[in-house]
């Protein structure tokens, strides 16, 4: 078994990712992760394991402590991270169980702590590309192989939650030019960056947001029960890519530009 730089953050419907784990109680600075350390052997490397919403899903995606989870792998030695998100779609073409590997987000969240930075030191990371593109195309040449439908460019739109948007929100949604919804994108991805630290979402369609017409069924609204249950289909597909793309990596601390996020960014 080799010990690895990896961590994973796992959302709706992925609460336990090994049949064998330890769990580690861990405080941060910023308080207690949503869950105690899963740790694990993946692919024969340790892995780091948080759910993110808690092993029975009582915390809702907007009292999520992500600062407290980003740091904890962070003290961990982590540098590298895979997020999987479920996501609603806004995108016709994006439909139920498809996996989506966005490339850009959109914050319409309020409240959040979404940053190390509250002063005295005034950082200014570049987030003009918000998840790593080595993990990125990492992820894709797996889920290419396993020949499962993707989608390798979207943007995500990160709403506040809990509560799924009004009909009248999608549309002014769709028509900004967002292809999927999630609750928890932001700021995790930003959080990773401020640390230095690599960070993919692995994402999975897992309903169909009330606004494209009649191609998708408007009648049917999102609800929770939907999503956990269409997540929890895809999930044996979601292990599999998370297993064969953390093979692809040894102790090997990444070189992408991801570690050099705070190279000229304090004032």
């Amino acid at each position: 078994m080799q010990n690895s730089d990896i961590g994973i953050i796992g959302g709706s419907g992925l609460y336990r990712l090994f049949t064998n784990r330890e769990l580690i109680e861990v405080n941060t600075l910023y308080g207690e992760p949503s869950s105690p350390i899963q740790v694990g052997i993946m692919a024969d490397k340790k892995v780091y394991f948080i759910s993110r919403h808690g092993l029975n899903h009582e915390i809702p995606p907007h009292k999520v402590n992500y600062r407290a989870n980003i740091q904890a792998l962070y003290d961990l030695g982590v540098n590298r991270i895979f997020a999987t998100h479920a996501l609603g779609s806004l995108n016709p073409s994006m439909k139920p169980g498809d996996f989506v590997i966005s490339d850009q987000f959109v914050n319409n969240t309020w409240g959040r702590e979404d940053t190390y930075f509250n002063g005295p030191d005034t950082v200014h990371i570049s987030t003009s590309d918000p998840f790593c593109n080595d993990l990125r195309n990492s992820v894709l040449k797996v889920i290419n192989s396993f020949g499962y439908r993707y989608h390798k460019r979207a943007t995500m739109l990160v709403i506040q939650g809990p509560r799924f948007s009004t009909r009248a929100e999608n549309r002014i949604f769709s028509r900004e030019g967002n292809d999927v919804i999630s609750m928890t994108g932001y700021p995790e991805a930003v959080l990773a960056r401020e640390r230095g630290i690599c960070y993919v979402s692995i994402g999975i369609i897992t309903d169909i947001a009330c606004v494209l017409g009649s191609e998708v069924h408007p009648q049917y609204p999102s609800s929770h029960a939907e999503v956990v249950k269409n997540f929890e289909i895809s999930v044996a597909k979601v292990i599999s890519v998370l297993e064969s793309t953390v093979s692809n990596f040894g102790k090997q601390k990444s070189q992408c530009e991801c570690i050099q996020s705070l190279k000229g960014a304090k004032y």
